[in-house]
């Protein structure tokens, strides 16, 4: 929780974007949480962003399920925290 009085404005787009929103409203009532993430930056600014499975049973790790979306007409990924496109370079 936070004090709503006191949030930063990017707190307040964070906590009312739709898709961060439905992120955490599973259809099974099953919260969101997070589970693990790591991240680097590397020399070109570019990132690296690491998904893990921390379970004890095998699981299908689905990139569209979690904090970005990705548009197979362009390449384009952008994030569901900000709306601001990411770039991969391959």
């Amino acid at each position: 929780g936070c004090d709503v009085s006191k949030m930063s404005a990017a707190t307040l787009a964070t906590l009312t974007n739709p898709e961060v929103i439905a992120v955490n409203q599973d259809p099974l009532g099953v919260q969101g949480k997070k589970v693990a993430f790591g991240s680097s930056q590397l020399p070109n600014s570019s990132s690296d962003v690491a998904v893990t499975n921390c379970t004890s049973f095998s699981a299908t790790i689905a990139p569209e399920r979690l904090q970005w979306s990705y548009n197979p007409q362009d390449g384009s990924i952008r994030s569901k925290l900000n709306g601001q496109c990411l770039s991969i370079d391959s």
